[in-house]
C-alpha cells in the first residue's frame, strides 16, 4: 500500500486507508495526455526545462508518471520540472502520492493550469498547491475539492466527517507548507468552494497568471 503524505495532522486508519482507495474527489470523462517535453528554447544552455502534460483524471497511471518524470528531470539535471495541468479530479490514492512526490522532490516543480477553460478542480487543487510554484492561465478555475463517492455521490454516515475531516486537514498541512491560503484551501475542502485564476492570486492560492509558456517562464 502507497505511503500516505507525512504529516503529523493526517492520519487514517487502515480500514479508512482501503476506502479512500475507492473513492474520487471528482470524476470527469477527459482524455490522459502524458508527455515529456525538453524545451530548449526556453531553457538555460547547459540546463533544460522538463514539461509534462497531464489533461484528465487522476489515477495511478498519474500518479507513476509523475515519480517518473521527476526521477527523469533530475537525472538531465534539469532546472524545473513543468506540469500543464487540467483536470477534473480522480482518485484520493493517487492524489496524495502525487502531493507527497511534489513535496519531496529534489528539484523546482512548476504546475500550469492551463488551458482556458480548464482548471485545477478537486484532486487538482492538492497538487496545484503543492507545487513550489502555481501558476495559472487566464480563463481557468480551482477549486470545489469536497470528497465524493466513486459514484459521484456524497459518502453518508460517520465515514463521511472522517473522510472529509482527513482531506481538509491534508490540503491545509501543504498550504502550510508552501506559504498558501490555509484558509481558502479548508473551505474548497469543507464548502466546495471555486474561484478563478484572477482570485486566486489575490487570495494567495496560486503565485501568478500567466497567458503563455515563454512569459510563465520569464517570470
Amino acid at each position: 500500500m502507497k505511503q500516505m503524505l507525512r504529516s503529523p495532522k493526517t492520519t487514517a486508519t487502515p480500514a479508512s486507508r482501503i476506502l479512500f482507495r475507492r473513492l474520487w474527489l471528482l470524476f470527469g470523462v477527459c482524455s490522459l495526455v502524458l508527455g515529456v517535453l525538453d524545451l530548449p528554447l526556453l531553457a538555460a544552455p547547459d540546463r533544460p526545462i522538463v514539461e509534462i502534460v497531464i489533461n484528465g483524471p487522476i489515477s495511478p497511471a498519474t500518479d507513476d508518471y509523475l515519480r517518473t518524470s521527476v526521477d527523469r528531470a533530475v537525472e538531465a539535471d534539469a532546472r524545473l520540472l513543468l506540469i500543464r495541468l487540467n483536470t477534473p479530479g480522480g482518485l484520493l490514492n493517487s492524489m496524495q502520492t502525487m502531493v507527497e512526490t511534489l513535496l519531496e522532490a529534489p528539484l523546482p516543480t512548476v504546475v500550469y493550469v492551463s488551458p482556458a477553460g480548464g482548471g485545477a478542480i478537486s484532486a487538482g487543487v492538492f497538487i496545484t498547491m503543492a507545487a513550489n510554484v502555481a501558476v495559472m492561465a487566464p480563463g481557468t478555475t480551482i477549486g470545489a475539492a469536497h470528497p465524493v463517492g466513486g459514484d459521484g455521490q456524497d459518502v453518508q454516515g460517520d465515514m463521511r466527517a472522517k473522510i472529509e475531516n482527513f482531506t481538509a486537514s491534508l490540503i491545509k498541512a501543504i498550504a502550510e507548507q508552501r506559504g498558501r491560503n490555509v484558509k481558502w484551501a479548508e473551505q474548497a475542502v469543507r464548502e466546495s468552494v471555486a474561484i478563478t485564476d484572477q482570485e486566486a492570486v489575490k487570495e494567495g492560492v496560486v503565485d501568478f497568471v500567466a497567458a503563455d509558456l515563454q512569459k510563465l517562464i520569464a517570470e
